[in-house]
């Protein structure tokens, strides 16, 4: 082929005909003629044949190109090989695509189950809702009639609350007016004037009642006679003493008991001469009563009450010393509970 023409062969040379330069080429379409001729004819010719190379030089072979006499095989078996590989990728491609297709139509239907299942469990989910929405409104319906229930009970308690008030505060008020009515009032008054002497204590008589419905329980009384200026100021710091003249007893609805008190020195002439010539100082008897009513309650009765000068006058005068003279209250000292 190109501008080599191989025309015959003889033993291993080959002659080679080159068309000269000035040598014009054949047409492009003259034909070319070919010999092919078997190898097996030519080592027969060959071993036939006068050696012509020095003697005992080994023979020549062939050389492929004669053998192959297309010099193109080479590019031609590369040809085959890379078609068969592009039909072995063509088949390896086409099996990926069909795994591909049905691995996307197994997601299909994977996505299609899943989207199935997904929208089966937002409608289960919105029933769900619903029904909470449900229970949470009767709830609150429920809530709202055990709120009212609870006003209307809140409201029959503090009714009733008032009602117990009201009926204690009666019962209280019916018990203190029964109290008040039975319990028993004991008051503790002046008597007569016994001893009025110089040298001598001065005693004068205190009376206790009771002026009550019931007996008084653990009565006892006190008297305290004393010399004070009149008038007397509130803060002379006069009390009774804390001896007892009488034991307790009990004392009943109408009945009175007697005690002396007592003054705590004996009576001096100038003392005498200041009560009877002036009125700066007068005699003064102090008396206390404590006692129980019959429902266990403490109650007490104080007096204090005072002589004129011009009845002690009179008393001295006379010496009538049993006869009763006038006392006067001193309201700042007299209590009663």
């Amino acid at each position: 082929m190109g501008d080599f023409q191989y025309i015959t062969y003889t033993n291993s040379e080959c002659r080679e005909f080159r068309p000269s330069q000035d040598r014009k080429k054949p047409p492009q379409d003259s034909s070319l003629s070919v010999r092919i001729i078997n190898p097996l004819i030519l080592q027969k010719e060959a071993s036939s044949a006068p050696d012509i190379n020095h003697a005992g030089a080994p023979p020549k072979w062939f050389p492929w190109s004669e053998i192959w006499p297309h010099p193109d095989w080479a590019l031609n078996a590369l040809t085959f090989v890379l078609v068969l590989v592009g039909i072995l990728q063509l088949i390896v491609f086409s099996i990926q695509v069909l795994r591909l297709r049905q691995t996307i139509a197994i997601m299909k239907l994977i996505d299609v189950g899943q989207s199935q299942k997904m929208t089966d469990s937002i409608a289960q989910a919105s029933r769900a809702a619903d029904s909470m929405g449900q229970v949470a409104e009767s709830t609150r319906i429920a809530a709202d009639a055990n709120f009212k229930v609870a006003m209307a009970a809140e409201e029959s308690a503090r009714a009733a609350w008032e009602s117990s008030s009201a009926a204690d505060r009666t019962a209280r008020i019916m018990l203190d007016t029964a109290k008040r009515q039975l319990r028993a009032y004991v008051s503790v008054a002046p008597g007569d004037l016994k001893v009025l002497k110089v040298d001598e204590e001065i005693v004068i008589e205190v009376i206790a009642t009771n002026h009550g419905q019931t007996p008084a329980h653990k009565t006892w009384y006190s008297g305290h006679v004393g010399i004070y200026r009149n008038p007397l100021p509130l803060d002379s710091g006069i009390s009774e003493p804390e001896k007892k003249d009488t034991d307790t007893t009990v004392l009943f609805p109408g009945n009175f008991v007697k005690a002396d008190a007592r003054g705590i020195d004996k009576l001096t002439t100038e003392d005498l001469s200041a009560l009877i010539f002036t009125d700066d100082f007068r005699l003064y008897v102090l008396g206390s009563v404590y006692y129980e009513d019959v429902f266990g309650e403490a109650h007490s009765s104080q007096f204090m009450a005072s002589i004129p000068s011009a009845d002690l006058q009179t008393v001295v005068k006379s010496g009538l010393q049993g006869s009763c003279v006038r006392f006067i209250n001193n309201t700042e000292h007299t209590t009663a509970t």
